[in-house]
């Protein structure tokens, strides 16, 4: 019974470490695992999952740090496509820095603050006349 726990705990630790050596990765909408030793092309970066961290190299340093998210927030690239030179959101095919805020219908009758690629606070008006 004893050796039947104790390998049953080796079995359970050994598979924790190779889980711990994971790298967890993101996209705009998901979280996905990338095996240890992995190596894959981000933008101008080449990528490798090491030790459990995701370290990329390569590319030229950028003044906006890439990540996977930032293909979404990105508003303008520099000509090789490699960094991001300005980030903000895109709305009802307009473009809109962080921080301002951008009418989400047609009526502007609520608008919502741009976070990155992302909405952020949203306000409605009471009362508001659609703007014809």
């Amino acid at each position: 019974m004893t050796f039947i726990v104790t390998l049953c705990l080796t079995v359970l630790v050994c598979a924790l470490r190779n889980v711990a050596a994971d790298c967890m990765d993101r996209d705009f909408d998901a979280l996905y695992m990338r095996p240890e030793g992995e190596q894959w092309q981000q933008r101008c970066d080449t990528c490798q999952c090491k030790s459990g961290k995701i370290e990329c190299s390569g590319g030229p340093k950028c003044d906006i740090p890439y990540d996977s998210l930032l293909r979404h927030s990105c508003l303008e690239w520099t000509d090789d496509s490699c960094c991001c030179k300005r980030k903000g959101c895109k709305a009802n095919g307009k473009q809109y820095d962080v921080n301002e805020w951008m009418p989400m219908d047609p009526s502007g009758c609520q608008v919502c603050q741009c976070q990155e690629g992302f909405r952020g606070e949203c306000k409605a008006f009471l009362n508001c006349m659609p703007v014809a």
